[in-house]
């Protein structure tokens, strides 16, 4: 009886992942939008000498009570940059002691590759993008996978992706809207406007080439207002329908790729919210195919089909975030080619470490 309990736990929690993690993965992919002008990546397979040679990582050995999932967001096809990894977090799931744990690890982690090179962790996810069953879904991400297991001794159990499209109707329409709490003013007038980013905004063909000889980067994007729209949040509870809340995610200028991280978790936290309060979840086979059209993964749905009779509801589980940081255990640097990079202060050890102790003090 105790083994058919945590068994059936086990996949509840793999069902918690799954749909809790559809919409994280798809607020994740919104921020391609942001690299789009300079996607500060290099080419995959690219040969690079660092200034220190990282230590090697041990992963920890697979504990058959955790469970690991990767989540992936990214662009999608028709998309510059479309298959390199824009965000990416490990779901660890603890179910003896019913805590999720959503660990937010940065797209410019510098790591070495299963072939020997090093490359920026968000190049890691192309290599991968051929792995697709008969449907075109990507089912493994072998050469992520294997990357971030030995940056954080976490073994990856399962993989979930996602690109953007259907984001805001997932928010506003299935789930009609979430309530996010909002830790710290969110204040950026220059929020792109989807569709507006090449309208000259009343100068000539020649007045742009012009402020494009003289300007770059944001200097150059602030000659264009009428490309952008001021958004702002204060402190507090906010209900955000689709558009509020790729907005909240999404925002670059007033912030950091950090603070970045701690929104997206604020709206998982939300989605998982919601996700609790539905009704419709009763009918977990159903919500589950819904939320699964856009998910690429290698999470069998048959599972969730013979298990939906026993699950009733979605389990109570603690939540908490940890975000690999330079506030923490990272600082950042430049590869040979210029590109910005993030490394281990120390070494790969204590980044296992700090994540060890971060699962061990919730």
């Amino acid at each position: 009886m105790k083994r058919l309990k945590k068994f059936i736990t086990l996949h509840r929690s793999l069902l918690t992942i799954a749909l809790v993690s559809y919409s994280l993965s798809t607020i994740a992919s919104f921020f391609f939008f942001d690299r789009v002008r300079n996607p500060h990546y290099l080419p995959v397979g690219s040969p690079t000498v660092l200034s220190a040679e990282a230590q090697e990582p041990v992963p920890q050995e697979p504990n058959v009570d955790h469970l690991n999932v990767l989540l992936v967001g990214f662009g999608g096809p028709g998309h510059q940059g479309g298959y390199l990894a824009d965000v990416i977090q490990v779901a660890h799931f603890d179910f003896d002691r019913s805590l999720l744990a959503f660990i937010s690890i940065p797209r410019d982690l510098w790591v070495q590759l299963p072939s020997g090179l090093s490359n920026k962790l968000n190049a890691a996810f192309s290599i991968d993008v051929n792995n697709q069953d008969n449907q075109g879904k990507i089912i493994s991400s072998p050469t992520l996978s294997s990357s971030i297991s030995k940056a954080t001794g976490l073994p990856i159990d399962y993989f979930i992706g996602i690109d953007f499209v259907g984001f805001q109707r997932a928010i506003g329409y299935e789930l009609d809207g979430i309530e996010v709490q909002v830790t710290q003013i969110l204040d950026d007038p220059w929020y792109p406007i989807r569709g507006l980013e090449q309208e000259p905004c009343g100068y000539t063909q020649e007045e742009i080439a012009d402020l494009t000889s003289r300007y770059s980067g944001f200097e150059l994007e602030s000659q264009f207002p009428c490309r952008y729209e001021h958004i702002y949040f204060e402190p507090g509870t906010h209900h955000m329908e689709g558009h509020e809340t790729l907005a909240f995610v999404r925002s670059r200028h007033s912030s950091s790729d950090f603070d970045r991280s701690a929104r997206q978790q604020a709206v998982l936290q939300a989605i998982k919210d919601k996700l609790i309060s539905l009704d419709s979840l009763k009918n977990l086979p159903q919500t589950f195919s819904q939320f699964a059209t856009h998910i690429h993964t290698d999470l069998d749905k048959d599972i969730i089909n013979s298990l939906a009779p026993a699950i009733r509801s979605i389990p109570n589980l603690k939540v908490i975030t940890i975000n690999l940081s330079t506030d923490n255990v990272l600082t950042t640097g430049t590869s040979n080619t210029g590109a910005f990079i993030l490394t281990p202060k120390k070494d790969w050890q204590a980044v296992q470490q700090f994540i060890s102790n971060q699962l061990s003090n919730d």
